[in-house]
């Protein structure tokens, strides 16, 4: 009966032993268990719609499938905005945008549409709120009424209707005299 006690007495104590040099040995990497947490978004929202308003119109509508706020940037899926202004209406939808300090990075690809016919899908692009100016990195396709373009790194200004491109090729229809 006796070296049955020891026995059970010896298995606890293993046992605790165990228990503790696998806290020891197992929490090392305190750094990489830091980060958990700090990255909890501060708002999250499904299948939402935001208007901006001023008290003359409404300056864009944005609707999308999810989107997150954190401390220091947003990520926006499935994000379709229709932006109003003066001269015209533009539209641009992206399956995923980072957003930070209103600038705009569509890291899968945007597709833009304005309502005189321009219209473009570029690979990967920034996209400045405040500027108006659109910075695309790598492919892209352009096209207008009469006017098909396909190149490298899209730059567009909308406020200066302004187009650069590297590596552009165009296929353009001229008018008759």
């Amino acid at each position: 009966m006796k070296n049955i006690s020891y026995r059970i007495y010896a298995f606890f104590i293993a046992l605790l032993c165990f228990s503790l040099s696998s806290i020891i040995f197992f929490t090392r990497d305190s750094e990489i268990h830091a980060a958990i947490g700090t990255e909890v978004p501060n708002i999250e929202m499904t299948h939402f719609t935001l208007y901006i308003i001023n008290p003359k119109q409404t300056q864009a509508i944005s609707s999308g499938t999810k989107a997150l706020r954190f401390e220091s940037h947003e990520e926006i899926y499935e994000l379709f905005i229709n932006q109003a202004n003066n001269t015209f209406s533009e539209y641009m939808y992206a399956p995923f945008v980072y957003s930070k300090d209103k600038i705009y990075t569509f890291s899968q690809g945007v597709n833009y549409l304005r309502l005189d016919g321009l219209n473009f899908w570029s690979k990967w692009g920034n996209y400045n709120y405040n500027t108006r100016i659109f910075t695309g990195k790598g492919d892209f396709t352009l096209s207008n009424a009469a006017t098909q373009a396909k190149g490298q790194n899209l730059y567009y200004n909308s406020l200066q209707d302004v187009i650069k491109a590297d590596s552009i090729h165009i296929d353009m229809k001229l008018g008759s005299k």
